[in-house]
């Protein structure tokens, strides 16, 4: 039987994580290492200055006080006796769309996953509630049983958005990109009493670049979208011009 780790960045009590893991326990052997509590937004940052603290809840679910990188980095290194065929972080309550990618710990964990040759799928549900989780849940059966029944590929990262509709109602799956916003609106600042100051960061700006083979343009058309996403060393620059700091 194929073996699934699933992660999150909402916490091992999340809705979320639970569908995953009961639709996914359909078609593979699944074990949970989450984090214990929600540690969304922490990108891919791992834990240096202090052991991790991890429980085991059952046999196949461990919760780890740390964040999602903290867990899939523990699984692969320590925890699991045998390495997982896949690698499944979400289902994350709203939209890792454009430069979420950056932020986003449901991404986070899944490049992590990635950079130890692990296949990975990040998964969210674009919706401020769980109303149709089980949606997400399903396109994540669907995509993952084809996954596995295709041999030889190559370790991939993906980045997946679900519309948040009846399943009936999506439109199908497409491939994408990340999409791009304008610059953050700015922060409110404020000083205190005792001459500190307290900033609120500002909201994201609005989709710039989010016309046909983005994911803004995937979900506003009710797609689901599937953004493959790449890593060392693509992530590396060749065409800047070095001379003239030389």
């Amino acid at each position: 039987m194929k073996r699934i780790l699933i992660t999150n960045d909402d916490g091992a009590t999340s809705i979320g994580l639970g569908v995953l893991s009961e639709t996914l326990s359909r078609i593979a052997r699944v074990v949970v290492v989450a984090p214990a509590c929600n540690k969304s937004a922490t990108s891919a940052a791992i834990t240096l200055n202090r052991a991790l603290c991890v429980t085991r809840k059952s046999p196949d679910f461990y919760t780890v006080d740390g964040t999602p990188a903290d867990c899939v980095h523990a699984a692969l290194t320590g925890l699991l006796s045998e390495k997982p065929d896949l690698i499944v972080s979400g289902i994350n309550c709203g939209k890792n769309l454009g430069e979420d990618i950056v932020y986003s710990g449901t991404v986070g964990a899944a490049r992590v996953g990635y950079l130890f040759a692990v296949s990975s799928l990040a998964v969210s549900l674009v919706s401020d509630s769980w109303r149709h989780v089980q949606t997400a849940a399903d396109v994540s059966r669907i995509l993952i049983s084809r996954i596995l029944q295709t041999e030889n590929l190559s370790p991939f990262l993906f980045n997946v958005n679900v519309p948040d509709l009846p399943f009936k109602m999506l439109c199908g799956i497409k491939k994408t990109r990340p999409g791009l916003r304008s610059s953050p609106q700015r922060a409110t600042v404020q000083t205190g009493a005792d001459g500190k100051f307290f900033v609120s960061l500002g909201s994201q700006g609005n989709p710039v670049d989010c016309g046909p083979g983005t994911d803004f343009e995937a979900i506003q058309n009710g797609y689901v979208s599937v953004s493959p996403l790449k890593m060392l060393p693509a992530m590396t620059d060749n065409e800047i011009d070095f001379s003239a700091l030389m």
